[in-house]
C-alpha cells in the first residue's frame, strides 16, 4: 500500500525525514490517515501528541523565547484537538 502512495516501505521515516531538521519519530496511532482527526481515531491522535509534547518540553526542545500565540503551531493543534 505505501509504495502505492510513493513512499518507500523500507524508509523507517517512511519518507518524513526529508520534512525535518532533526530525527523523525514515528507514532502509530488507529485509523486511516483520512480519519484520524475524526472520533473515535482523533483521541488517539490527541494522546500521542500530547505524550510528544510533553516530552519536548520536558527535554528543552521548545524555545523558551517561543510564545504560545493564538498563531502557534501548537496552539492551532491544541485547539483543533481539544487539549
Amino acid at each position: 500500500m505505501m509504495e502505492r502512495a510513493g513512499v518507500d516501505a523500507q524508509d523507517p521515516a517512511y519518507g518524513w525525514s526529508g520534512f525535518s531538521a532533526g530525527p523523525v519519530d514515528i507514532h502509530w496511532v488507529p485509523g486511516h490517515h483520512d480519519r484520524m482527526c475524526e472520533e473515535p481515531y482523533v483521541q488517539g491522535l490527541a494522546a500521542a501528541l500530547q505524550t510528544c509534547l510533553e516530552r519536548a518540553q520536558l527535554s528543552g526542545v521548545k524555545k523558551e523565547t517561543e510564545e504560545q500565540t493564538p498563531n502557534s503551531i501548537e496552539h492551532r493543534l491544541r485547539a483543533r484537538l481539544g487539549l
